[in-house]
Formats: structure tokens, sequence, C-alpha cells
């Protein structure tokens, strides 16, 4: 390795470490604000028919904004910005106007389409306990209503990520990771003000919080707005014309939102099974355990593919293929080192702290456990989603688009046949939904990892996962010894035993472990 490796190791883990700061801070007000509204609407009808409408704006989101737009603007964009910062600029323009125009036709449409059909065609009507609590054609009208509401927050919160990506080829990344904040105080804003109205109607209390989400993107957008505006990077939309590099973006984007969509559409598929196949509460399950998937991810995995994709957009460009898949194994073991105890804990410590949050006269013993098993099920997928990410942005930084889109298309198809027979045939319920994404996940990573060292041939940086493994079964051991030696019997004994206590032990063992076995990650080798 040359010797201005560590310090570019350095600068990602800074760079890591800044996201991660803001990303905790996020994550932890996403509890707060999912606690409230459990508290106040439970694992009903209302979550389940909220977490439906809001999907769809946020898998726009992740594709367009943060997934296989900035995947694909973030290489070019970067390569022009050091050889032409003019090209740059207007290369930043014409992908504004491009997206403009894209989502608002999609979001006419969709908004469109929300006035004509027939509520009874999307609604269910929801039993609880023999009980009819909301007939299928009222409870259709609240999604239809919450859709209109929502959808249009695509277009604001998209832009912010591309302005987001922007200021990430700049080398800026603790002001982008703070726009998750900003989106969770106005969610706790629309739940304080519901409690403040003393609304009691489920359906007010979510239209209420859908207005708040919406205004709360534009305000997302503006955080990253105001730094491009203050650096002149922005000029007026425009739309890209022949031979603009804009049609470039265009042209990588159709096979990259394939390519980086697993996840994101099995996640789709999964709500859509919870809700007409198994009931409409059911999407608040796929929500909590997403919750809680993305807890973990955000602060590990997460944080690292986003401060590393710049660096893998320049050794692309630069055509030094070897380098690139140094910094992709070096960026593996990083992630891995993080991801494997953090996925096991949070399985560990799932059931307390779902107890924690979500305990009150609205939840059922039957709804912990599922939410409880179906958390399980998915946070394992964390590591292979980890390492998935990071392959898929080599194969982009080297213009490499169709490779990831087949297998994510193939693995689609895997995962929706696995959701048949694990819901049909096997009668898991939501549970088995989280399973199969997990199993998809984890032979879309090998798949990738193969690619990837197919296409950057040469030695890349070895390291051994045996340590990661050894430390992690000794956290694993440990957290369960504290569980089961120190019972709790209050809410705040549950918080202190059952979370606090394992988490903290976790840690030092896990950290322990890994010291005596010499375990170099953290000294930058």
């Amino acid at each position: 390795m040359t010797g201005t490796e560590p310090t570019t190791q350095n600068s990602h883990l800074r760079a890591a470490s800044r996201i991660t700061l803001m990303t905790f801070g996020s994550r932890i007000l996403g509890l707060v604000r999912d606690v409230m509204m459990f508290q106040m609407l439970g694992f009903g009808w209302a979550v389940g028919t909220f977490a439906t409408a809001w999907m769809v704006p946020n898998l726009l989101r992740r594709l367009f904004g943060e997934g296989a737009l900035s995947a694909s603007f973030i290489p070019l964009y970067t390569r022009l910005q050091d050889g032409d910062p003019a090209a740059g600029r207007r290369l930043i323009s014409s992908v504004i106007g491009m997206l403009i125009l894209l989502l608002g036709v999609i979001t006419a449409v969709v908004v469109t389409a929300c006035f004509c059909i027939p509520p009874e065609w999307v609604g269910k009507t929801s039993i609880k306990g023999g009980t009819v609590l909301i007939s299928a054609q009222q409870q259709g009208q609240v999604l239809l209503d919450l859709t209109v509401i929502l959808f249009p927050y695509a277009i604001p919160i998209c832009l912010a990520a591309i302005f987001a990506g922007t200021l990430h080829a700049h080398g800026v990344f603790g002001l982008p990771a703070a726009s998750p904040i900003v989106l969770n105080l106005f969610w706790i804003g629309g739940l304080g003000l519901a409690m403040y109205a003393d609304l009691q109607d489920p359906a007010q209390i979510v239209t209420l919080l859908a207005l708040c989400l919406l205004v709360g993107g534009g305000a997302q957008m503006c955080l990253s707005l105001v730094p491009l505006l203050r650096r002149r990077l922005l000029q007026a939309p425009t739309l890209p014309r022949a031979g603009d590099p804009g049609r470039q973006v265009l042209r990588n984007m159709g096979p990259t939102i394939v390519g980086m969509s697993l996840v994101q559409i099995s996640t789709l598929m999964d709500t859509g099974f919870a809700y007409w196949l198994v009931d409409s509460a059911g999407p608040a399950f796929i929500y909590t355990a997403n919750r809680l998937l993305l807890f973990p991810h955000a602060l590990t995995a997460l944080a690292l593919a986003t401060a590393v994709f710049p660096r893998f957009s320049k050794l692309g460009a630069s055509g030094n293929r070897e380098e690139l898949r140094k910094e992709v194994d070096v960026a593996t073991r990083y992630t891995l080192f993080m991801a494997l105890p953090a996925a096991v804990g949070m399985m560990l410590v799932a059931q307390p702290l779902i107890d924690l949050m979500l305990v009150n006269e609205r939840s059922t013993a039957e709804d912990l456990a599922t939410a409880n098993l179906t958390t399980i099920y998915l946070v394992a997928s964390l590591p292979a989603i980890g390492v998935a990410q990071l392959h898929a942005k080599a194969l982009y930084a080297i213009g490499e688009y169709k490779a990831p889109a087949w297998m994510s298309f193939w693995l689609l198809l895997l995962n929706l046949l696995l959701n048949l027979v694990f819901v049909i045939g096997f009668d898991l319920g939501i549970p088995g939904l989280a399973l199969a994404t997990s199993i998809a996940s984890a032979i879309n990573a090998l798949a990738l990892r193969r690619k990837v060292i197919s296409a950057c041939p040469g030695e890349g940086h070895k390291f051994r996962l045996w340590h990661t493994l050894a430390a992690t079964a000794a956290m694993a051991g440990a957290v369960l010894g504290i569980q089961e030696w120190l019972l709790a019997t209050s809410a705040w004994e549950q918080a202190l035993f059952d979370l606090a206590l394992p988490i903290a032990v976790g840690i030092a063992v896990y950290g322990g472990v890994q010291f005596m076995l010499g375990q170099r990650t953290l000294r930058m080798r």
C-alpha cells in the first residue's frame, strides 16, 4: 500500500464519523417520534395505512435521490468538476431540470389517479377482536388522501439528495447528513400538534402528520440548497440537450434504478403483501422493523458507503482499478467490523427495545411478538446490505451499470417467490416477508462481490474475518448472560438491565476480544 493510503482512509473515517454523528441524532429523534406515534395509534390500521402511503415517495427518494440518480450523477460530476467546473455546474442544472420534470409528471399522474380511483378498490376492512374498526371504503379514502398529500414530498426530497451529493463531491458531509434531523423535528412537531389539539380520530392524526412532513420536505431541501447557492454552484434549471453530460446520467440511471433497488423494492413488495394479503395493519410491523434496521445501518454501513463513494468515483475515472479494489476491500473490512456485531446486538435487544418503546393499551402480546420476529429476520440482512452497497457503488464508479441491474432483477424475482412460499406456503405471516428479504440481500452481496473481483483484478486487500466473528460470538454470549442473570421487573429496570447494560457490556466485550486477537482495523492498517 502507498504512503498516502492511511491518510485517505482516515479522511474517509472522519467523513463517516461526521455522518454518523448527525445520523445518530436523527435516529434518536426517530425513536422518539415512533414511540409517540405508536403511543397515540398503536399497531393499528392508521399506522399501517400511513406507512403504505409514505412508502412510495420514500422509495422515489431512495431510488432517484439517494440511489440511482446520485450513483449516476456523482461519478460524472466529480470528473467534470476536476477538469471543467463550468461543465460541472451545467450538469447540476440539467439534472435538476430533468428531475423536476420527471417527478412533476409522475406526481401529477398519481395525484390525479387518487381522485379517480374508488376508495373500496384500495381499502381493506380492518377487524380486531371480532370488531370492525373501519370499513374498506373509509380506509381506502384515508389511503388515497394521504397519498395525495405525501406523494409530492418526493420532489423536494429528491432535489435535496442531489444537492447533498454535490456537497459530498466537494467534501461537505455534515450538513447534508443533518437533513433527516429536520424531518424528524417536523414529524415530532406534527404529533405534538395532534396531542395539543386533542385529536382522537386516527384519520385526522395521520392527515395532520402528512401535512407536516410535506412542509418538512421543503425544509430539508433548503438545508442543502443554501450552501450550494453560497458556493455559486447552481444555475437556473435546464433540460439536457443532445450531447450534454446530463443525457449520460439519464442513460445510466435506468439500469442503476434496478441495480440499487433490491432492498427498496423488496420493502415495497413486503408492504404490499402485508397490506393486501395479511392485514391492513401489517405495514406497521414492516415499518417498525425497517426503523430498527435503519438505526444500526445508518450508523455503520451507510455512513461509510456515503463517505467513500467520491473516492471510488475518482479511482474509477482514472482507470486505477487495482487501487479501487483495495479501497473496496478496506471499506468492506470496516463495514463488517461494525455491521456484524451491530446486527447481532440489535437482534438480541429487539424484544426489550420493542417492549419499552411500544407497550401501551393499544398493543397486544401478539402485536409485540410479530414486531420482534419481523425485526430479527430483517436486521439479519444488515451486513449483506452494507457489503452490497459498497460493491454496487464500486461498479458504478467504473461505469458498470448493467451487471448490478441484472443481478437485482433476478433476485427481486427470487424475493417475490420466497414471499409467496413463506407467507402462503409456510404461513409465516409478516415475519416471513422479512426473512425473504434477508435471504435475497445475502445472495445479492455475494454476487456483487464476485463481480467486483472479476472487474477489478489484483491482490486486493486481505483481511481476516474470523477475528470479527469470534468477537461477535463473545459479545452475543455476554449480552445473553446479562439478560438472563438480571431480570427486569419494571420499565426502568428493563431499560437498564435489558438494554443499556447489555449494550455497554457487549461493546466492551467485542472491543476487548478484537484487541486481544490483534485486530488491526482500528489502527488504520
